[in-house]
């Protein structure tokens, strides 16, 4: 579930409530919100600093328990080279709506779906191997999912411009 760290804090942490989340992951551009979002979040999410030595030395309010180091391996899957199965029917991915008609509303989307979106829109716009992309749109935002899927269904490299970078698509 994105959570956009320009977004009021009791909006990010109505979603992490609503999600039922139990890890955030925050990374060095995000920190600074951390201690604003704190005092709202679940006492049982787990935290994962990607980047531990972004944050102040006194740390964040909430004690250090709801803090874990990022992994030091990559993950490894058990047995080695295997993947479990998914269905169709198993959960893609979470995205929350806008909330302009009232509070932020979850919507579960399939892998059914998401397979049957991306492969539509790679018919429609096909493109060769290596092409390149852009992405525009804010991971919290469900275009988001159009530009990254579609783009490495694709066999494509993304580009994700800085919100301050100027926009040269040459």
């Amino acid at each position: 579930v994105p959570l956009h760290p320009r977004f009021p804090s009791a909006r990010n942490a109505a979603i992490v409530e609503r999600s039922g989340a139990r890890v955030m992951l925050v990374d060095r551009a995000c920190a600074p919100q951390l201690e604003a979002l704190m005092p709202l979040l679940p006492p049982d999410l787990h935290i994962v600093l990607l980047d531990p030595e972004s944050l102040p030395a006194t740390g964040c309010p909430g004690g250090s328990a709801r803090f874990a180091p990022l992994p030091p391996a990559p993950f490894v899957h058990d047995p080695p080279g295997q993947l479990a199965a998914v269905s169709g029917d198993d959960l893609a991915y979470l995205i929350f709506t806008s909330g302009t008609s009232g509070p932020p509303k979850g919507v579960m989307i399939p892998h059914a779906s998401a397979v049957a979106y991306v492969s539509a829109q790679m018919r429609r716009f096909p493109s060769e191997p290596g092409a390149r992309f852009s992405q525009f749109a804010d991971l919290t935002f469900d275009f988001s999912v159009h530009d990254m899927h579609v783009c490495w269904a694709n066999g494509g490299c993304l580009y994700v411009p800085a919100l301050q970078a100027p926009l040269y698509l040459a």
